[in-house]
């Protein structure tokens, strides 16, 4: 009987230890699941609940003999099994984890005002986008209207009885999905990662930038495109919107470079014409080959080299007589001609240094 009574204080005594140790994991499991997620360790209470055996029922004197029963005993033991593997699984804790936690939960309040801010500003942005989108809109139908009529007044000037308009035109959206989806049927990764960077761009820019087409019928001939033209009719197109540009945004000065080389003397005239018609607005340069150009001009600027120094000279000669216009047949005929100019050039006659810019 003393063999028994030893044995089964003895396996009391194992028991407590047990006991102790599945308190201690428990405090520990515990202390890492609130630092981790925040918990305050029902989950374990509920595991020892669910396996019959209730916490505060173990809180019990170590120094006590206790009689357990061997179903007793064999819960113990397997909570203290689960716990176990539970604490196993978990890892060892990290007594640092609360407060890397406070830290990291500084840093997240941190970033998230950022974002705030971040989204705030974008919002401000967008706004300053749309009105600066709905002004350059605004701004581009006013010009585009103060050009087109610029644009006819000059066509009808250049092309007698003829008419010309400038016409806004949509631009064509390309079927995105559709070029994707042939690249993609071409097994060229290259070709079809461009195809989709392309599609991504025009979901971007649903709305593309509309055309310019320019529409001219020259007196007795049908309607067609540009490209039929002659080429004299074409420079005086080009003409005609050049100065619609011009005179819808004007500037007190203008070079003009040869712009009428490609024109036959009709067609001169009438580009001389259109030249007097806006002169007392603006000056007028122009670089030229064309002796009629020459004749109607101002001022004459040349480069000569006298006889055989080698030296360019820059001679300047105003024509004898005011004209009231740049046509006026009395004073073309006492006008210094080009001719002239360049034989008083070689005889090293210099311009007055007072002389204006050629208009």
């Amino acid at each position: 009987m003393q063999v028994a009574s030893d044995n089964v204080a003895t396996t009391l005594r194992e028991y407590r230890e047990h006991v102790e140790e599945a308190r201690e994991m428990l405090e520990r499991a515990r202390l890492e699941v609130a630092a981790d997620a925040g918990d305050d360790g029902s989950e374990v209470d509920d595991d020892a609940e669910d396996d019959g055996i209730e916490i505060s029922a173990l809180d019990i004197d170590t120094n006590e003999d206790v009689e357990l029963e061997p179903t007793e005993r064999n819960r113990i033991s397997a909570l203290v099994a689960k716990l176990q593997r539970r604490l196993d699984v978990m890892g060892p804790i990290n007594p640092l984890a609360a407060r890397e936690y406070d830290e990291q939960k500084v840093r997240y309040a941190e970033l998230m005002e950022q974002r705030k801010d971040l989204e705030a500003a974008g919002r401000e942005l967008d706004l300053l986008i749309k009105d600066l989108d709905e002004t350059l809109v605004a701004r581009f139908n006013d010009t585009f209207a103060a050009v087109s009529a610029h644009f006819e007044e000059s066509i009808a000037a250049l092309f007698p009885g003829g008419t010309g308009k400038l016409k806004l035109v949509e631009a064509e959206v390309p079927n995105a999905a559709a070029a994707v989806a042939a690249a993609a049927a071409s097994g060229d990764a290259d070709l079809a990662s461009d195809a989709a960077d392309a599609a991504a761009e025009a979901m971007e820019n649903d709305q593309p930038d509309p055309g310019v087409e320019i529409d001219v019928k020259p007196a007795g001939k049908p309607a067609g495109r540009l490209g039929l033209l002659s080429g004299g009719e074409k420079s005086l197109v080009a003409l005609a919107f050049l100065f619609s540009l011009f005179l819808a945004r004007p500037s007190p000065f203008y070079v003009l470079d040869e712009v009428e080389a490609a024109l036959d003397d009709a067609n001169i005239v009438r580009f001389l014409a259109l030249l007097n018609t806006y002169r007392d607005q603006a000056q007028f340069l122009v670089i030229t080959h064309q002796v009629r150009t020459m004749e109607a001009a101002d001022v004459l600027y040349g480069v000569t080299m006298q006889h055989d120094s080698g030296v360019s000279t820059v001679v300047a000669r105003r024509p004898v007589g005011k004209r009231s216009t740049m046509f006026d047949a009395k004073q073309s005929e006492q006008s210094e001609t080009p001719a002239k100019a360049a034989k008083a050039a070689k005889e090293g006659d210099t311009a007055d240094a007072d002389e204006p810019a050629l208009t």
